[in-house]
């Protein structure tokens, strides 16, 4: 059986949101799935860093291409948009909260 990712260690996560944009592509697709051309406009962020964003929240089940799947090993169409998962929504209602983040800090951050 598979672990869910909104359950991985704190390391995991912290070593996750310490990666550029991840937050702030997480954000963005809580309001809705993106391309990545969108994402990247949204976020402020050049494609590659988006990708390689979008590939370790994948890596962690937290995204997924739309109803492509397939192989992350390519950035996919530029037509395909992105998505949370229910992990991925779970991620984030973790991470929406303060004391997360302080724990997060104390723990691996700092």
């Amino acid at each position: 059986m598979a672990q869910d990712p909104y359950r991985c260690p704190d390391a995991a996560i912290a070593e996750l949101v310490s990666r550029p944009r991840v937050v702030e592509i997480l954000d963005a697709l809580t309001q809705s799935p993106m391309t990545r051309r969108a994402l990247a406009r949204h976020v402020h962020a050049g494609g590659r860093t988006v990708c390689t964003g979008l590939r370790a929240l994948a890596a962690h089940a937290a995204v997924q291409r739309g109803s492509l799947g397939g192989s992350w090993d390519c950035a996919g169409p530029a037509t395909a948009r992105y998505e949370l998962t229910g992990h991925g929504r779970r991620l984030v209602d973790r991470l929406s909260r303060l004391e997360e983040w302080t724990a997060l800090y104390e723990h691996y951050l700092r």
